[in-house]
């Protein structure tokens, strides 16, 4: 833990300008965060990792309930005064033992440790599968830790603190088929994905988006109950109404884990995801 709650308070503060707002479309619904207490927040947190040197993170609060629920209740819970979402890998500045100059030890921590911003952009389509991207949302990026442990906290002077959310990502992998540049007829010609290594305790989505010359474009996904290394996708199921002529389909494999949520917050989401693309031409 901190040496004391005013010193890690002190610490946000002091790191403060590096805290990025955004305009919002205040026709949704939304309450500040100053608001509401913590057992009213549902998290929703998600870790991605795509092979390169950076980790991402996308969050998103809402009251009450998690997000998209039917008939577009969602309530958007933005960020106000000094309620603030950070990013970590390996341990949280939140439990470390801060000594000295404050900006040093800011400085100290500026590659495990990151505040998050409001997002305006949507990173990748399979987030949409928990977080509603038309609400209020914050991001972060990280240097890759070597041990995938991330977590988030959400640090409050007002309310309860929520410092324990976390995930372990899982391991990563390469596509080793389909390869680059590989053609195939989307209504007659089944599509072998493989990737490597497997991860037995891990769940699986494969994803397509398929883009043409003529504008169209059409999404297919499927989720594997675990991690089987590869994978058939049969004839025609990439076939659309939206595609004709010559596309791009990429491919996306993702790998997923679920984490552990804070149980200040009255409910969560916290994944973790490896994400692997490759991209191919498709025909009719």
């Amino acid at each position: 833990m901190c040496r004391t709650r005013s010193r890690l308070f002190s610490l946000i503060a002091v790191s403060s300008f590096m805290f990025v707002g955004a305009c919002f479309d205040d026709s949704r619904t939304n309450i500040p965060s100053d608001q509401l207490p913590t057992s009213q927040i549902f998290a929703t947190f998600q870790v991605i990792e795509d092979g390169g040197d950076q980790v991402f993170v996308e969050a998103q609060l809402t009251r009450d309930l998690p997000p998209n629920q039917p008939g577009g209740d969602d309530v958007f819970v933005r960020l106000r005064g000094s309620d603030q979402l950070w990013f970590a890998a390996g341990e949280h500045f939140s439990r470390a033992q801060i000594e000295g100059n404050l900006y040093d030890a800011l400085r100290d921590f500026s590659d495990t440790q990151a505040p998050m911003q409001s997002a305006q952009e949507i990173f990748y389509t399979f987030l949409g599968w928990t977080i509603n991207v038309d609400g209020d949302r914050y991001f972060a990026r990280l240097p890759r830790h070597p041990d995938g442990d991330y977590s988030v906290a959400f640090l409050r002077e007002g309310y309860t603190s929520a410092i324990d959310s976390s995930v372990v990502l899982p391991a990563g992998f390469s596509v080793t088929a389909p390869l680059l540049g590989d053609n195939f007829s989307r209504s007659s010609d089944p599509i072998q994905v493989s990737w490597a290594p497997a991860e037995a305790d891990a769940l699986v989505r494969l994803e397509v988006k398929s883009s043409c010359l003529d504008g169209g474009f059409a999404i297919y996904s499927t989720v594997l109950n675990h991690d089987p290394g590869s994978y058939e996708l049969d004839a025609g199921v990439l076939e659309s109404d939206s595609l004709s002529g010559y596309c791009t389909s990429t491919l996306n494999v993702i790998r997923s884990r679920m984490g552990s949520f804070d149980p200040a917050f009255t409910g969560g989401h916290v994944a973790g995801h490896q994400i692997r693309s490759v991209s191919v031409s498709t025909t009719d």
